[in-house]
């Protein structure tokens, strides 16, 4: 009984110990990552610039969206491949000088359209082409100023894709110059369907501006929207 009495205490000090030994007992999960673009675009530093146009003319740009060099390292890997990358064009108001109160350019997308791998439009089609859009709530003030925008308005969404390949895909950006209010003539100025209408209530105010020229502009932001994988990452 005395040698059954010793082994049990000797079996409850060894499971103690263990006891003790454990709760000090720490492991290290080593966490990284490594942060990169998804996608590129061509467009230079100084941006699209169509210069000094005229009205009614009808000019189209180009720029190539692809998928950054990161992103194609791991398309195609053996586990944990990146799938595909969805991305967002939309269009910003343009700040015209930062300040104290910040000045926008007047709104250019009424008159702009954009695209991704769209063709030339033909006829009254214009097939795979999306209009940025107007801005209702800030155009311009009672003054004939560019209004400031707000809220959900301050952007429109023109068109998605999506990158699946190492192949880039073109944003085509076509713009439709404006023809000013009191100068434009239904009769004769036959244009296609899509193109803008000249009777919308901001176009008599860029008339005041005509002689000396009016400066339109937008900001084309292109986000990720997202990432998919065929396996988790790794």
């Amino acid at each position: 009984m005395k040698k059954l009495l010793l082994g049990l205490c000797a079996v409850m000090t060894v499971f103690s110990g263990v006891a003790m030994v454990s709760a000090y007992e720490a492991h290290t999960v080593n966490v990284t990552v490594k942060v990169e673009d998804a996608i590129t675009c061509n467009a230079p530093v100084l941006g699209l610039q169509f210069g000094t146009v005229f009205p009614e003319e009808w000019l189209i740009e180009d720029r190539a969206i692809a998928l950054s060099s990161s992103a194609n390292a791991t398309l195609g890997e053996a586990e944990g491949d990146l799938d595909y990358v969805d991305y967002t064009v939309w269009a910003e108001y343009k700040i015209q000088s930062a300040g104290a109160t910040p000045t926008y350019y007047i709104w250019l997308g009424d008159w702009l359209w954009v695209g991704i791998d769209a063709t030339t439009p033909s006829g009254s089609s214009k097939a795979g082409w999306n209009q940025v859009g107007s801005q209702p709530d800030a155009g311009f003030d009672n003054d004939g100023t560019p209004g400031v925008p707000t809220g959900d308005m301050a952007k429109a969404t023109a068109c998605t894709g999506t990158l699946d390949s190492d192949t880039p895909q073109i944003l085509r950006v076509m713009l439709l110059a404006p023809c000013f209010h009191t100068y434009y003539n239904a009769d004769t100025d036959t244009k296609p369907l899509w193109w803008p209408t000249p009777d919308t209530a901001e176009w008599p105010l860029l008339d005041q501006a005509l002689h000396d020229g009016v400066d339109l502009g937008l900001d084309l932001k292109i986000q990720v929207d997202g990432i998919g994988r065929v396996g988790p990452p790794q």
